[in-house]
C-alpha cells in the first residue's frame, strides 16, 4: 500500500500474477475451499496494485481481469463469500473507470449487471435497520460509487444513465426513508451507505441528462424528512465528539488494543494514525451540503428549509468555534482528514455562516484551516483566500496592498494546483505536508531576505516597491494579531522585524513605513519585555537566529544611517541576561557598528537596566569595553558609551589604570 516501487516489482512478475489469477480468480466458483475459488484478498491485492499507477493498472488489465469482474458481477449469488467478491469487484471497476481503462464500449458490457444489482437492492433486500446487514450496506455503497465513477469518467452515456437513474432513485428513497425512522444511526456502514446515496444523487442531479427531475421525490420529501429526523440531529451533535481535527494525538498503543479503542489516536512512524468513531458523520454531512447547493441551483428549497433550524445550525456553529481554537494541524495532514477539510470548506463558503461566529473567531478559524491544507486542497485555499483574506470586510488594506497580498498568496498556491493534477495515480500518501507554512502572512519578507542573500534587487515583475511590500506585510500581520492570532513565536517575530530593515533600497526611512515600523517595534518590545529569547533554538524550515543577526549587523553598518529603530534591534541580544558571546563578537568584530548605534533608552527592550545589570564579569569583554572607550570608538553620551562605561568602571574582573 505504501510503496510504488514494491508494487511495480510485484506487477512485473508476470508469471506469478498469471498463476495467482489461475488459482485465485477462476471463471466461476469451484467446489474447493481455497484453490479454484475467487478470493477476496487477491482482489484487494489487485486493487492496491492498480491504484498505485496507471501503468501498473494497464499491465494487469491486459489479462482476464475485466472478464472476471464481469462474470462475478453477473452472478446472482447472495452468499456471504460472493457478496464480498462483488464488493471488491465493484471497487476495482471504479478504479479502472477513474483511470480511463474501462471505456464506454467496455462499460456497456457491465450495464446489465449493474442494473441487476440495483434492482436486487431495491426489491429483494430485507432491510435490517438501514440497508440490510453491514455487508449488504458495503455492497450497496460500492455499487453507488462505481456508478458515479462511470459518470465522472464519461463511460456511462445517456442511454446508460436512463437505464440506471430510476432504480437508483428508488434505492436511495428506500434507504433514506428507513434512516429517517431510526432514533440514531449507530453503524459506520449505515453512515457510509447514506453518504454514498447522497453522493450518487448529487452527481447525477448535477450532471445527468434529466438533472434533478430524476430525483424530485427524494429531494422534495424523503431527504427533508430525514434531515428533520432525530437520527440526523444526533449525527450533527456527534460532529464535535467525533471530529478528527479536535483530537489530541495521544499514543495509546500500550493502553488499549487498536480495534476496541474506537475514537482514539494511535501514533505511527509516519505520524498519527486514526481510529475513527462508528458515528463519524463528516462524509454524510459533506455530501448533504454538496447536494444542498445543487438543489438550490435548480430552485428546489425543501432541503434548505429543513436544514435551517437551530437543532442543525447551532451544533455546526459550535463545531466551527471549537475549530477556531483547537484545530489540530498535525492530524489534519492525515489522508483520512481530507473529507473533514472539505466539509469545513463547505461550511466556510456557506452564505450567512459568519453570523454565528465573531470576527476574531472567524479569522482564527480561517487562518488555522489554511495552515492545514495540502496540494490536494489547493483550489480550496484559493477560494478561501478570495472570500476572507482578499476581502475588505475582513482585512482592512488599501487597494494596492490588497492586490499585492493576493498576488503573493496565490504565488504560493498555483504550483500546487498544477502538481495535484500531474500524477496518474489513485493512491494517497499517508500524510501530506501543508502548502502554507504557519507564518505565511510573512511570506514577502522571506522574499526580501532571499533577495538579500542572493544580492539581487527586487524583481521588476513584482511591480511593487520594497516600501509597499513591507507596509502590506506588517499592516496585515498587525491586523491578524489584533484579532488575537499568534502567527509566530516571539523569536521568529524578532527575526522578521529585522528582515523588514534589510530591503535593497533602505526604504525603512520613508516616513509612512518608518512610523509603522516604530509602532510594530514598540508593541513588540512592550509585549515581550520580560520574555527571554532562546537565540540558539532550531526553527522549523528557517535559518537559525545567529547567522541572520550578523547579516543584520553588517547591513546596519552599511545602510542604517544611524536610525534609532534599526539601532534598537541590534541591541536586543546584547542584554545582560543573554550569553556574552553576542556582546563579545559585536564589540570585537563589529565595533564599527557600535559607533553608529543611536537610540534613546526608551527604545531599549526591557529598558537600559537590562543592559547594565548584572555587571559584566567576563575579563575579555570588559577589556573590549575599555579599548573602545580609550580609542574613542563610541560616541560620548550614546547608549553604547553608557553601557561600556558602566561595565568597565564597575567590573572587578580586570585591573584598571583609569576610569572613564
Amino acid at each position: 500500500r505504501t510503496s510504488t516501487k514494491v508494487a511495480r516489482q510485484l506487477a512485473n512478475e508476470s508469471h506469478l500474477i498469471d498463476t495467482l489469477f489461475k488459482h485465485f480468480l477462476p471463471s466461476s466458483s469451484g467446489s474447493n475451499q481455497f484453490y479454484g475459488q475467487p478470493q477476496v484478498l487477491f482482489l484487494k491485492l489487485i486493487r492496491v496494485l492498480i491504484c498505485h499507477h496507471l501503468d501498473i493498472a494497464k499491465g494487469i488489465s491486459k489479462g482476464v481481469l475485466i472478464t472476471r469482474l464481469q462474470q462475478y458481477l453477473f452472478l446472482q449469488d447472495n452468499k456471504v463469500q460472493m457478496v464480498r467478491i462483488q464488493i471488491e469487484a465493484l471497487r476495482i471497476l471504479r478504479c479502472l473507470l477513474l483511470l480511463g481503462i474501462v471505456d464506454r464500449d467496455i462499460f456497456r458490457q457491465f450495464l446489465p449487471a449493474l442494473r441487476q444489482l440495483l434492482d436486487w437492492h431495491g426489491n429483494h433486500c430485507a432491510f435490517d435497520g438501514v440497508g440490510g446487514s453491514g455487508l449488504v450496506r458495503q455492497h450497496a455503497a460500492a455499487l453507488l460509487v462505481a456508478l458515479v465513477a462511470s459518470g465522472e469518467s464519461g463511460a456511462c452515456d445517456v442511454e446508460g444513465q436512463k437505464l440506471l437513474v430510476e432504480p437508483l432513485n428508488n434505492c436511495c428513497c428506500g434507504w433514506m426513508h428507513a434512516a429517517s425512522r431510526v432514533a440514531k444511526i449507530k453503524d459506520f456502514s449505515q453512515m457510509t451507505l447514506l453518504s454514498a446515496a447522497l453522493y450518487a444523487v448529487g452527481w447525477f442531479s448535477r450532471n445527468s441528462l434529466l438533472g434533478t427531475t430524476s430525483f424530485l421525490p427524494f429531494l422534495r420529501s424523503i431527504l427533508p424528512k430525514f434531515v428533520q429526523s432525530s437520527g440526523f440531529i444526533a449525527c450533527v451533535h456527534d460532529l464535535v465528539k467525533g471530529s478528527i481535527m479536535l483530537r489530541r494525538p495521544i499514543d495509546r498503543r500500550h493502553v488499549h488494543a487498536p480495534l476496541p479503542n474506537v475514537g482514539a489516536v494511535l501514533m505511527h512512524d509516519y505520524g498519527p494514525q486514526l481510529v475513527v468513531s462508528e458515528t463519524y458523520p463528516v462524509h454524510l454531512l459533506s455530501n448533504l451540503w454538496a447536494l444542498l447547493a445543487i438543489s438550490l441551483d435548480s430552485g428546489e428549497k425543501p432541503l434548505f428549509e429543513a436544514l435551517i433550524q437551530p437543532a442543525v445550525l447551532e451544533p455546526l456553529a459550535e463545531y466551527l468555534r471549537q475549530l477556531s481554537t483547537q484545530l489540530n494541524r498535525v492530524l489534519a495532514t492525515n489522508f483520512f482528514a481530507r473529507s473533514e477539510l472539505r466539509f469545513i470548506h463547505q461550511l466556510l463558503t456557506t452564505d450567512g455562516i459568519e453570523i454565528y461566529l465573531k470576527r476574531q473567531q472567524m479569522l482564527q478559524l480561517v487562518y488555522n484551516y489554511l495552515c492545514c491544507l495540502s496540494t490536494a486542497h489547493a483550489t480550496q485555499i484559493k477560494s478561501i483566500f478570495e472570500r476572507f483574506i482578499f476581502n475588505g470586510d475582513f482585512v482592512k488594506l488599501d487597494e494596492s496592498s490588497l492586490k499585492l497580498l493576493q498576488q503573493s498568496c496565490l504565488e504560493m498556491v498555483y504550483p500546487h494546483i498544477i502538481a495535484d493534477n500531474s500524477e496518474p495515480s489513485l493512491s494517497l500518501s499517508y500524510t501530506q505536508a501543508p502548502i502554507l507554512p504557519t507564518d505565511w502572512p510573512f511570506f514577502q519578507l522571506r522574499v526580501i531576505l532571499s533577495n538579500y542573500l542572493q544580492n539581487v534587487q527586487q524583481r521588476p515583475a513584482a511591480i511593487h516597491s520594497e516600501n509597499q511590500v513591507v507596509l502590506m506585510t506588517l499592516t496585515f500581520v498587525r491586523q491578524l494579531e489584533r484579532e488575537g492570532l499568534q502567527i509566530v513565536s516571539p523569536l521568529e517575530k524578532l527575526m522578521y522585524l529585522m528582515i523588514a530593515f534589510m530591503g535593497p533600497d533602505s526604504q525603512f526611512l520613508a516616513p509612512d513605513l518608518h512610523e509603522l515600523l516604530r509602532d510594530c517595534l514598540m508593541d513588540f518590545y512592550r509585549e515581550n519585555a520580560a520574555h527571554e529569547f532562546d537565540f540558539d533554538a532550531e526553527l522549523v524550515d528557517k535559518a537559525r537566529f545567529e547567522p541572520l543577526y550578523y547579516l543584520f549587523v553588517e547591513h546596519f553598518e552599511a545602510a542604517s544611517y544611524g536610525d534609532e529603530l534599526f539601532s534598537s534591534l541590534v541591541l536586543v541580544p546584547l542584554a545582560q541576561k543573554y550569553d556574552n558571546k553576542w556582546r563579545r563578537r559585536l564589540w570585537s568584530e563589529h565595533v564599527q557598528a557600535v559607533r553608529f548605534i543611536n537610540c534613546d533608552e526608551s527604545m531599549l527592550m526591557g529598558g537600559l537596566f537590562a543592559y547594565l545589570e548584572p555587571v559584566e564579569e567576563e575579563p575579555s569583554l570588559v577589556k573590549l569595553y575599555g579599548d573602545a572607550l580609550a580609542q574613542k570608538m563610541v560616541r560620548p553620551g550614546s547608549i553604547a558609551y553608557r553601557i561600556a562605561q558602566h561595565h568597565f568602571n564597575h567590573s572587578k574582573s580586570v585591573h584598571k589604570a583609569t576610569l572613564f
